[in-house]
């Protein structure tokens, strides 16, 4: 499904899937209001999968959410996590996000090609951009792509090395998926 990205002057709102009016009726409708702060989330989760999401006034967590969306094994087993962020060590980390993971759907970005660009040279968010067209699109990957650049500068921080050793190490911690 489309991903649908409105920008109103001082308001993001992000939508894709299936949202609650349009939920089955065994799906998992989890919804957080913040009227105060202008922020308003909504995920649909489908036998442990999130099927669908609108964020409105928060661009980071729809971020986070579109790269887990229609991904079967990433729904954490409480699913109001989703909403409120999740441990480090939980899924959505580098550490645990598969190579397969799609990181730029606008572009078909995926945490693999961004490795594979950091083991090439590219060293930097913008010359993982260049190289990948990652966060071109409509943007809304920007701070997962920065975050994946982050974690490659602590786990890779000597000149991008294309040693299968290298891999090991970031891989480290990855269940075999």
């Amino acid at each position: 499904g489309a991903t649908l990205r409105l920008k109103a002057v001082g308001l993001d709102v992000v939508t894709a899937g299936t949202r609650a009016s349009t939920a089955h009726e065994d799906d998992r409708v989890l919804a957080l209001d913040d009227a105060g702060a202008r922020r308003y989330v909504e995920v649909v989760v489908r036998q442990g999968t999130l099927v669908g999401m609108t964020c409105v006034g928060s661009p980071e967590l729809a971020a986070r959410l579109a790269v887990q969306l229609d991904r079967p094994g990433i729904v954490p087993p409480d699913p109001l996590q989703l909403l409120v962020g999740a441990p480090e060590d939980q899924p959505g980390s580098p550490t645990t996000m598969p190579s397969s993971t799609t990181v730029c759907r606008c572009n078909g970005v995926t945490k693999a090609d961004v490795v594979t660009a950091w083991d090439g040279g590219c060293c930097t968010v913008e010359d993982v951009v260049a190289s990948t067209r990652a966060t071109t699109g409509c943007g809304g990957c920007r701070t997962l792509v920065c975050g994946l650049v982050d974690w490659l500068q602590e786990v890779d921080p000597a000149v991008p090395a294309t040693s299968q050793e290298a891999a090991a190490v970031r891989e480290r911690g990855v269940a075999a998926r």
